[in-house]
């Protein structure tokens, strides 16, 4: 996922402080200077609070590596430039020992690229949570984590989640005058590996061809195939179709029969089916959510998150 609310994590990465003679208060004394130059973007202040081989570390952002003080301002400009006018505002500070940990908010509007989402000009509210190690008095190591489903859905590249008992909605009740194509979904394409169902699991998507998409899944465990999955999305229903085969190819399903997950919607952010939902968090990240049902009845959620392979 490239770069998701990088403002946001940027912000917060820099939400450090040093300790200056070594006392709390001196450390979160730092630390308001900190947020007060990065408001300012007078990120020159920031040499005197940041140490040269700072790291930073973020769920939120994964693929994205902060190891310098040079990179983090190179991370900060760039950044900022999908939302120029954030500001962060300082909910609670705590120090103990090396550490400061924060509670910001973070405000402004999208107004420029995020990672592989468009500008959407809408405002942006989200609080996020910092924690900085400081040595010698500069920050040497910071951690910054956030929502990002929320911060997304807030901005209009995620749908909100329906309401507990809503009934599924349709692609013709969710945009009434939009005619979807195969091509919409072309950010699936690529080959995707996680962890999940106690192995490895690895999703391969081609590129749309004939208006359809077709690939292939297979978990991995112990050095063994599991099972595979062979699957197509096809217009004009766009439905999402898929087979399972055990590891020795015999079928799971009878010949004419197929796993149907019936088309809801797609987007530059997220596809939607019935049952199943892709997620586009980075350019090399997607999350793929299924919906099950267990040997006792209840409903489970099975989620896969993927990376792209070189």
């Amino acid at each position: 996922m490239a770069r998701i609310l990088v403002c946001s994590l940027v912000l917060a990465l820099l939400v450090a402080a040093p300790v200056l003679a070594g006392t709390k208060e001196d450390n979160k004394e730092v630390v308001r200077r900190m947020i007060e130059a990065i408001n300012a973007r007078d990120f020159d202040a920031l040499d005197a609070v940041v140490a040269a081989d700072v790291r930073r570390h973020s769920a939120a952002t994964p693929g994205v590596e902060v190891r310098s003080l040079e990179e983090l301002k190179a991370f900060l400009r760039q950044d900022l430039s999908a939302v120029p006018d954030a500001i962060q505002e300082t909910r609670a500070m705590i120090a103990e020992g090396d550490l400061v940990a924060v509670r910001e908010l973070y405000r402004g509007h999208q107004s420029g690229p995020m990672g592989p989402f468009p500008a959407t000009g809408k405002p942006l509210e989200i609080p996020f949570l910092g924690f900085l190690r400081i040595e010698e008095g500069k920050v040497a190591e910071i951690w910054v984590e956030w929502d990002n489903m929320a911060a997304l859905t807030e901005l209009g590249h995620l749908e909100p989640p329906a309401p507990p008992g809503a009934p599924a909605e349709t692609a013709a009740e969710e945009e009434p005058g939009a005619e979807p194509s195969i091509e919409d979904f072309a950010w699936l394409v690529g080959q995707w590996q996680g962890e999940a169902l106690g192995g490895v699991a690895e999703e391969v998507w081609l590129a749309p061809a004939g208006g359809a998409m077709s690939g292939m899944f297979r978990t991995v465990s112990d050095g063994a195939i599991d099972f595979y999955e062979l699957f197509t999305i096809a217009e004009p229903e766009l439905d999402l179709r898929l087979k399972h085969f055990g590891a020795d190819l015999v079928g799971w399903e009878a010949q004419e029969e197929v796993v149907t997950f019936p088309f809801v919607r797609v987007s530059p952010a997220e596809a939607v089916f019935e049952g199943l939902v892709f997620r586009r968090i980075a350019e090399d990240r997607i999350q793929a959510v299924v919906e099950t049902r267990q040997a006792d009845g209840t409903e489970a959620e099975l989620v896969f998150d993927y990376q792209r392979l070189p």
